[in-house]
């Protein structure tokens, strides 16, 4: 998500909920900028002048959260920017803590007495020399320290906001449904021959198209190749789902030194651990995104359904150049 909250009691209350909070700017929170009873992970988000920024509440249960690369600043909470109430394991890493309520440290533990909280710590700085933990309780913290890694964040303000006021233009949109034939209507046509007509069409043009699936239930026999440049393969998220009617041992995607290429917002599901969901390879420098990919079996007797809690299906990346490098770039800070 990237969002922006601003001059709310809690910006985000979430007792229930699992979830991952990424590029969100938070300032002037009455009472918390994010409040969590279940497993969160927080990235890169910045936030200013709130009340706190993090809670966990104090009820010692077994959750963990994950606080990566987030810039704090000038916190009203005497007990603390982040009070962890549960067990753990937490992890915080490579976060910023600037201008400190009175010197205190931007960390406290809140569990009760008969609680053990496990804290991993890396790479965190807190201006002024305060320490970065301290205790509001009496329970037991077993706190490790992992030594500082090379990463440098690219946020400088907590004052940083992710919303964008322009965006690029999309490219062409060719929708396989409209456009080509394309019927998901969850395994009862082949739509393998409309999408990859679709995917010749958007690699001829080379020029930025989407090859577009609406939500639906898609039936593929045969392996869908994704070559050249300039061009995506786009869903509308999880209800766009990809399901594999091809051989056990197959390939749902395949991807081949791309040039700019990208598969976004969809469900790739297949019936046999054996099968491939998504296989690249290269033979020289390449670019390639993968945004927002879901990985699930199914059966045919409810292939709208995903069977969960199980090992999946899984992505691989065979063949590349002698030494090759991947890179994952930080989201950029915004404005």
């Amino acid at each position: 998500m990237v969002a922006k909250f601003e001059a709310c009691g809690t910006g985000l209350n979430l007792p229930d909920a699992k979830c991952v909070i990424m590029n969100s700017h938070f300032a002037a929170s009455t009472v918390a900028d994010i409040s969590a009873g279940q497993t969160t992970r927080v990235r890169h988000c910045t936030s200013e002048g709130s009340f706190m920024f993090f809670q966990t509440g104090s009820t010692g249960a077994a959750i963990q959260f994950v606080l990566q690369d987030c810039l704090i600043d000038s916190w009203l909470n005497p007990g603390g920017a982040i009070t962890v109430g549960d067990t753990g394991p937490d992890n915080i890493f490579d976060c910023t803590f600037t201008n400190p309520r009175n010197g205190t440290p931007p960390i406290y533990t809140v569990a009760g007495s008969t609680v053990e909280t496990d804290l991993l710590l890396s790479q965190n700085y807190v201006s002024s020399g305060a320490a970065l933990v301290g205790a509001l309780s009496t329970n037991t913290v077993n706190q490790v320290t992992v030594p500082d890694g090379e990463q440098v964040s690219p946020l400088t303000s907590a004052n940083q906001t992710f919303l964008q006021s322009t965006w690029p233009a999309d490219g062409p949109i060719i929708d396989v449904v409209t456009s080509y034939g394309a019927n998901p209507n969850y395994g009862t046509t082949d739509n393998t021959a409309a999408i990859t007509n679709a995917i010749a069409a958007a690699k001829a043009a080379n020029n930025g198209s989407i090859v577009y699936l609406p939500s639906g239930g898609y039936k593929i026999s045969s392996t869908l190749a994704l070559t050249g440049s300039n061009y995506s393969l786009q869903g509308s998220g999880v209800q766009t789902q990809l399901l594999w009617y091809g051989a056990t041992n197959g390939t749902l995607i395949s991807v081949s030194t791309p040039q700019n290429l990208a598969v976004k917002q969809m469900n790739l599901k297949v019936q046999n651990t054996a099968t491939t969901t998504i296989s690249e390879t290269s033979t020289r420098a390449s670019s390639m995104t993968y945004d927002g990919i879901y990985q699930y079996l199914f059966t045919t007797s409810n292939p709208g359904a995903s069977t969960y809690n199980q090992s999946g299906p899984a992505s691989r990346f065979p063949s590349f150049p002698p030494v090759p490098r991947f890179t994952f770039p930080i989201s950029p800070p915004g404005r």
